[in-house]
């Protein structure tokens, strides 16, 4: 068994029983407490950990032990319009909103969950308009929001990518029906795709329907 020593006189520190009051939201489970024999404590045993065999940088920054690892990124966008053709506007902050509310459930539940930023943008796209004079093409603009961010070593190391996946197209369908979208995109490590509302149709499949139903004509 592993041996942890006071930061403050260094004497040997005595394990306590689980600790059971308040803790952070971002713990799936509360740490193991210590106590020194002199008083001193009781201490959380990354507190501990943290005085333990590691450099200071700067004005006495440490390396948090456990928070080196693998870097595993992930974006979802979601649009702010809400459907196609003239929808309404959804607001950054209703998206955060349901971002919080599915991480507060998971924590309340003892489950992992991602955390991430939320950032505003604009996504540019071109598509065809049909008149009687033919086909023509035009840009579209539309304001989206990215939660971004990654699998956090320190909290997280223990998920495989496909518990990350699985997390992801759950927040992905959170965020996507909050925004009344019927398509959310998801990028993770290497990989992209897309969620769809399961009975609705984007204007393009509907455009593909009727320009395979004319030529079958």
């Amino acid at each position: 068994m592993e041996e942890y020593f006071c930061p403050k006189c260094k004497e040997k520190l005595l394990e306590l029983p689980p600790y059971e009051g308040k803790f952070p939201s971002w713990l799936v489970a509360p740490p193991l407490n210590y106590e020194c024999p002199h008083g001193h404590g009781p201490f959380w045993k990354f507190e501990v950990l943290q005085e333990k065999d590691f450099r200071c940088f700067g004005e006495g920054y440490r390396e948090v032990p456990g928070s080196a690892g693998q870097v595993r990124e992930f974006v979802i966008t979601v649009g702010l319009v809400s459907g196609y053709e003239g929808g309404e506007p959804v607001s950054t902050g209703k998206v955060g909103d349901a971002a919080c509310e599915w991480m507060i459930k998971k924590a309340r539940d003892k489950k992992p969950f991602l955390t991430g930023v939320l950032s505003p943008g604009e996504v540019l796209y071109s598509f065809p308009i049909t008149s009687d004079s033919g086909e023509s093409w035009t840009v579209g603009r539309e304001p989206v929001v990215k939660f971004s961010g990654e699998v956090v070593p320190l909290y997280n190391s223990s998920l495989t990518d496909g518990e990350v996946i699985e997390l992801l197209n759950d927040l992905a369908a959170t965020l996507g029906e909050a925004a009344g979208q019927v398509r959310v995109y998801l990028r993770y490590l290497d990989k992209v795709w897309i969620l769809q509302k399961k009975g609705s149709k984007t204007p393009q499949e509907d455009m593909t329907r009727a320009s395979l139903s004319y030529e079958k004509e």
